[in-house]
């Protein structure tokens, strides 16, 4: 695991690699790439529907396995109606977003998809609220990922604000070797625009790396997708998973920031 931004004084954990055909979904089956938060007495709940996204509810954690689930958004627009993938809810400025990724149904998975915004509402909570398409948050060619800094495709993307520091998004994006890697970059929420991303992580050790069922060397794949980020007093932390999600195994690690006062200072120059 190379954390190539300098400033990050890191301290990491990783857990044990996970056989997938083990572990069965004890909220939502199927329910990949989760999003959870409890507003006006219900948990509300999203995850991944592909070509819609969806929320459920219920006052309790074990009703989510049977709540039927609402559909809040489709999309006509083919640049980005395919492959909605890991919808997250967030309660900024006491409005309701929905951050999520999608794709091009026009061309072949996967290289169109961009991370994207919904704006809601300001009702107590998640689930009745009409949404519209607020933003994607792609930064200007130059400053993107790839050895070029010119390529857009961005997935998982999340929504971190730290006090009196600023709002971020991170992201996974492929890094100068064209790495799938966690990136962060400065977020306006009054534009809902964001600055250039600027890489947090990338896979370099051989856990993070896939070769199960490899065909070849050539074959394995590297990366870092699915960033979660949680604030807790002085720490800021950032879980994500690796190897990749075509195969049997994940791994999951997490990157705890205990140089505080020097991150916020980097990213406030970022």
């Amino acid at each position: 695991m190379l954390l190539v931004t300098s400033f990050l004084l890191a301290t990491a954990s990783f857990t044990t690699l996970i056989n997938a055909s083990t572990f069965t979904n004890p909220i939502r089956a199927p329910g990949p790439d989760p999003s959870l938060v409890f507003a006006d007495g219900n948990y509300h709940l999203t995850y991944t529907s592909y070509n819609r996204i969806t929320l459920t509810r219920s006052p309790t954690l074990a009703g989510l396995l049977t709540s039927t689930p609402k559909t809040i958004w489709t999309d006509s627009n083919s640049t980005r109606n395919a492959n909605m993938w890991a919808p997250e809810i967030h309660h900024i400025d006491n409005t309701w977003y929905i951050f999520y990724s999608s794709c091009d149904s026009t061309l072949p998975c996967c290289d169109s998809c961009q991370t994207r915004v919904l704006q809601g509402c300001n009702l107590p909570n998640p689930y009745d609220c009409t949404y519209e398409f607020r933003a994607t948050l792609v930064p200007p060619v130059g400053s993107q990922g790839g050895p070029g800094k010119d390529f857009a495709f961005s997935i998982d993307g999340t929504y971190l604000e730290i006090p009196g520091v600023g709002r971020y998004h991170v992201l996974s994006s492929l890094d100068d070797d064209s790495l799938q890697a966690i990136m962060i970059t400065e977020l306006d929420t009054k534009t809902w625009s964001v600055k250039g991303w600027n890489v947090i992580s990338s896979p370099d050790q051989a856990w993070e790396k896939n070769t199960t069922n490899s065909g070849s060397p050539n074959s394995i794949v590297a990366v870092n997708e699915g960033p979660h980020v949680s604030l807790s007093f002085f720490f800021v932390q950032v879980q994500f998973s690796t190897a990749t999600r075509r195969m049997q195994t994940f791994a999951f690690f997490s990157v705890l920031l205990t140089d505080f006062a020097f991150f916020l200072a980097t990213l406030s120059q970022l």
